[in-house]
Formats: structure tokens, C-alpha cells, sequence
């Protein structure tokens, strides 16, 4: 199965609003609250099966329920030199108050600005994504309910841009995953839960290229599936 990386879609899951109830009140564009922590919803790291070759991206969680975003209010008319006006919005998706999720965060001239967190239905911090100009820009980082850290995901632009890195349930590593522009460019490594690596090597366009070596959970080498590789396919055997 190749499922490439989860955490794009977990970022922009636990970030995107949804069919939302807009609250916003004014508010200093200095004011400290926008920079609260956050946090994602009671489930493991996600798992990261991958076989060379195929480029579609899956659903790292398509078992949740992925929303629309919400329709933010229309950008004012703002006149040149006119000081950005900052509003503190408060995001409600769904309509059973047992299963909300509440998003909170800045809107500078009606665009996300800044930190947005997101309030699990239990109450938890489930994340904090970071936007500039409407765009995901900077850390999206999830936790579970119970603090665990998930995923700290690099964006720019909207767009995965940077390194990205998840975690087991215990704590240990899932993966360190390099994007550019949204494409995985550069080194790949993931680690089963035990802290052995699950495999290795490196992306070029969102495919294996070059020297790629898969492991079994004992930590010996899948022989079979390790290799070269150039723009996804396996070309040569290890060395």
C-alpha cells in the first residue's frame, strides 16, 4: 500500500473549519490569546505503508469525517494605509453539542491570521495551526486527548514546505517526511513503533529515487523490495 504521508491531511483537517457558526469580536491585533497551544482527536499516529511506484496520496485519516471549510466573512474594502482590522473569530462545526469542534484564532481583514486552534468534543487541545494571509503558514503541529504529540507539520503558501514528523502512540518516531511546495523532495525515513526503521531513502517528485531500503519488523532487509530506484520504479538491487 503506498499511503503517503499523513500529515497533510491531518493538518488540514484539524485547521479547516467547517460548517461553522462565525462569533467574532474586536480585538488589539497584539492581543497574547491568539497564541494558545492546541491539539488533535483520540487516535494513534497514523499508519504509513508505502510501495514505490505510485504517486496518489491517501487519505492518511480518511476514516474521519473531513468537513468543507467554512465561508469566512467577505474581506472589507480596506483603504491603502488603513490600519489591518483584526477580529477574534470563533469557529463551530457540527450541530450536536456532544461531537463539536471548536476552532478559535484571528481574522486580520477577514483571512486567517496567526495561531488557530482547535477544542476537541472532550474538551482537549487537539490542534495549532499557524496562517498567514488565509494560508496554512508555519507550524500545524496535533496532539491526542490525552497530550500526546502527533504530528508537527512545516507549511508555506498553503502548502506542506519543510520537514514534517509524526509519532507512535508510545512515543516513539513514526516518520521524518522532506516536502517542498507540497511534493516529498529529499530524505524519507519511517520507524515501526518499536523504534526500528520500517524503511528508508530518498524522494525526488513525491517518488523513490535512488539507493531505498525497506526493513521487516525484526529489522532484517525486504530484499525483494529494497533497491535502486528512479522516478518510482525499482531499476537496480542494492549494491
Amino acid at each position: 500500500m503506498h499511503s503517503k504521508a499523513p500529515i497533510l491531511l491531518c493538518a488540514l483537517l484539524a485547521c479547516a473549519g467547517g460548517a461553522a457558526v462565525l462569533v467574532m469580536s474586536s480585538r488589539p491585533e497584539h492581543d497574547s490569546t491568539s497564541n494558545a497551544p492546541a491539539v488533535t482527536r483520540d487516535e494513534a499516529a497514523p499508519s504509513l505503508e508505502r510501495s514505490p511506484g505510485r504517486d496518489a496520496v491517501e487519505d492518511p485519516g480518511a476514516e474521519r469525517s473531513l468537513v468543507e471549510p467554512a465561508t469566512a466573512p467577505s474581506p472589507p474594502a480596506v483603504s491603502p494605509g488603513a490600519p489591518p482590522e483584526t477580529v477574534l473569530a470563533r469557529e463551530v462545526r457540527g450541530d450536536d453539542p456532544e461531537s463539536q469542534v471548536i476552532s478559535e484564532g484571528p481574522l486580520v481583514n477577514g483571512k486567517r491570521e496567526g495561531d488557530w486552534i482547535s477544542i476537541s468534543p472532550e474538551g482537549t487541545i487537539w490542534s495549532r495551526c499557524t496562517y498567514k494571509n488565509g494560508l496554512l503558514d508555519g507550524h500545524s503541529i496535533l496532539w491526542d486527548s490525552e497530550g500526546r504529540l502527533q504530528t508537527d507539520t512545516q507549511y508555506k503558501g498553503g502548502k506542506p514546505d519543510g520537514l514534517a514528523i509524526g509519532w507512535h502512540s508510545n512515543g516513539n518516531k513514526a516518520f521524518e517526511i522532506n516536502w517542498v511546495a507540497g511534493v516529498e523532495n529529499g530524505p524519507w525515513k519511517q520507524w515501526y513503533d518499536t523504534g526500528q526503521p520500517k524503511d528508508e531513502g530518498t524522494m525526488k517528485a513525491g517518488q523513490p529515487d535512488g539507493k531505498y531500503v525497506f526493513y521487516r519488523a525484526d529489522g532484517s532487509i525486504d530484499a525483494s523490495r529494497s533497491g535502486v530506484y528512479s522516478n518510482g520504479k525499482k531499476i537496480a538491487e542494492l549494491p
